[in-house]
């Protein structure tokens, strides 16, 4: 399997790690649960 390294950008709340986390493990994330991301988040 190849590894991929991905840098996602943009604005505050635009839905970056919903992204990201559907993209890696193929779920959203619950959003009673979710917080917004404050730095960086790393998913792998």
């Amino acid at each position: 399997m190849a590894i991929i390294k991905v840098v996602v950008l943009g604005e505050t709340e635009c839905g970056k790690t919903s992204f990201t986390r559907r993209w890696t493990t193929g779920t959203f994330p619950d959003p009673e649960h979710l917080r917004t991301t404050v730095g960086a988040s790393f998913d792998t």
